[in-house]
């Protein structure tokens, strides 16, 4: 489904906003991510995603890398149980 095919690409331009210190880049894909993970209960992700959006909205001094990670990590762990449902 698209899902499986967007949200990698989402998690990218996360990656890039970081890189490239745009705090506005992270909360678009961030809120993208939140919301198509909400839409197939991936609450874990959304969560995720949420927490994200807010630090990037908040200008938090926060380590933007790492909570990516977690992200990328946690939608790696569900791909393959959503292949066989999306």
């Amino acid at each position: 489904g698209y899902y499986l095919e967007d949200i990698p690409r989402y998690l990218s331009e996360i990656a890039e906003g970081i890189t490239q210190d745009q705090p506005e880049a992270i909360i678009a894909a961030a809120h993208t991510v939140k919301s198509s993970s909400q839409q197939y209960g991936l609450m874990q992700l959304a969560g995720m995603a949420r927490q994200m959006e807010e630090d990037a909205r908040e200008r938090q001094p926060v380590d933007f890398s790492a909570q990516l990670q977690a992200m990328q990590t946690a939608f790696e762990r569900i791909t393959p149980l959503l292949t066989h449902c999306i």
